[in-house]
């Protein structure tokens, strides 16, 4: 997407709105063996695929305590953002949140202008 803003001139909001794969939407998480991932209520595998989705849950990562430390650690993966864990195409059944690749494109993009 961003290569046809920067090649072509394209505008942001138009060609994200209007992309045809959804695959070029996924983005990927992974977790150590020692470590679990929690989407919304429940575990998903340790390595994920997921895209920014409208209606989305909350995906974090569990990561065990730290030497001398009790507590587990839970960080958000793209927090503030609901995503829809999509290992099997198949699973990709709620909209794009179009404005987060709007956004990420302007980040990649209009530095460089």
């Amino acid at each position: 997407m961003a290569e046809k803003v920067l090649i072509e001139g394209a505008p942001i909001r138009q060609t994200v709105q209007q992309w045809p794969d959804i695959m070029d939407f996924m983005l990927r998480t992974k977790v150590p063996r020692s470590s679990y991932l929690q989407w919304g209520d429940g575990r998903v595998q340790n390595t994920s695929r997921y895209y920014i989705a409208q209606g989305g849950k909350p995906l974090f990562k569990w990561m065990p305590p730290l030497k001398d430390k009790t507590e587990w650690r839970k960080i958000g993966v793209e927090s503030g953002w609901g995503v829809q864990v999509c290992n099997d195409i198949k699973d990709a059944t709620l909209p794009v949140e179009f404005e987060y690749y709007i956004r990420e494109v302007e980040k990649l993009c209009l530095g460089l202008a």
